[in-house]
């Protein structure tokens, strides 16, 4: 895991992403051909990290893993406790199903992927470079497939960053797990 100091959350990297199509053009596409390949599994999660496996776009029963890492979950939970909308209607209690989804969206990640592509058309290399990369942190820029450097995630990774707003379940159950007593604090000076 990378040791510098994090920067980036799910918002800041979705925006590095975009310019994947001035690389690769057909990339929504191949990332729709993962879906529908077998798409995303989750198997297995801990207190900030998260394990999936996606489909291979090309080989039939291949697949890959990929990790998110939540960092920094407290500072999270604190700045969405800090919106009034992220709270039940009577004020009294933080509803984890939109804190859920604020830390998805705002904590800061650490993203690995699996995958071939990550290690030679340059996202872990783009993660490393923006302290974002967890596993397989990479100095060598990909001069000769992606010299202009487009992008930050492979297509698996994308698959993930397609359907992560859509855990905010399972997030709120973390939250319940790990952090109760940091929330019940925030309760009770919110109050």
């Amino acid at each position: 895991m990378s040791n510098l100091l994090l920067e980036l959350n799910y918002t800041d990297i979705a925006n590095k992403q975009r310019s994947i199509v001035n690389l690769f053009p057909p990339f929504r596409g191949r990332v729709d051909t993962v879906k529908n390949n077998g798409g995303v599994r989750m198997v297995g999660y801990s207190k900030d990290l998260w394990k999936f496996t996606v489909a291979s776009g090309t080989e039939q029963g291949k697949s890959y893993t990929i990790r998110v890492f939540f960092a920094d979950v407290e500072n999270a939970i604190r700045t969405g406790a800090e919106q009034r909308g992220n709270w039940t209607k009577d004020g009294q209690h933080l509803n984890l199903n939109k804190i859920g989804h604020w830390v998805i969206v705002h904590a800061e990640l650490l993203l690995s992927c699996t995958c071939p592509a990550s290690q030679f058309w340059g996202p872990n290399y783009q993660r490393t470079k923006d302290r974002a990369e967890l596993d397989h942190d990479e100095i060598r820029p990909p001069k000769i497939r992606n010299p202009h450097e487009y992008g930050i995630n492979c297509k698996h990774v994308q698959v993930i960053f397609d359907v992560l707003p859509f855990y905010n379940g399972t997030m709120a159950t973390q939250l319940k797990k790990y952090y109760k007593d940091f929330i019940i604090n925030l309760e009770q000076v919110g109050e």
